[in-house]
């Protein structure tokens, strides 16, 4: 993992080296961008985005956790109506609207950058290093016949 950021600029191009990578991969897809695209578009050098992400699966780690983020708190009062058939109705609206909004045929943002992290490979199969490691096959047939 890359460095935390200890002042103001630094927390500010870590942002926009962020910005950049979400609004690329958004438009190109995770296989259509590259950290040099990401760089152009953050103004940032090769130094300050290994400074701040150590890898290229460390920025869209972050990437998925940021978009997650966004889309939770940009539908959280559409969610907190989802209590009814007429709430659910509401949300589903409220959600289609927005993907027209922002010209988005490709759907939920999440399930759009989740499946492409699945098929990126590296990353789906890398536990953070706050997360369980996964268990190998032999270790789940081991549980079962127990």
């Amino acid at each position: 993992m890359g460095t935390t950021p200890r002042t103001a600029r630094g927390r500010a191009t870590r942002q926009r080296i962020l910005q950049a990578a979400t609004e690329l991969i958004s438009e190109r897809g995770v296989a259509g961008t590259s950290l040099d695209d990401v760089r152009e578009l953050a103004q940032a050098s090769k130094s300050q985005l290994y400074l701040y992400f150590s890898d290229r699966d460390s920025l869209l780690r972050e990437v998925a956790e940021s978009t997650c983020e966004t889309v939770i708190e940009a539908q959280a009062e559409a969610l907190s109506g989802f209590d009814s058939v007429a709430g659910i109705k509401r949300y589903l609206d409220a959600t289609v609207a927005l993907q027209v909004q922002q010209e988005r045929p490709s759907g939920c943002p999440i399930a759009s950058l989740a499946g492409q992290l699945a098929d990126h490979g590296r990353l789906a199969h890398r536990p953070r290093g706050d997360a369980q490691p996964r268990r190998t096959q032999t270790e789940r047939r081991s549980c079962r016949t127990r």
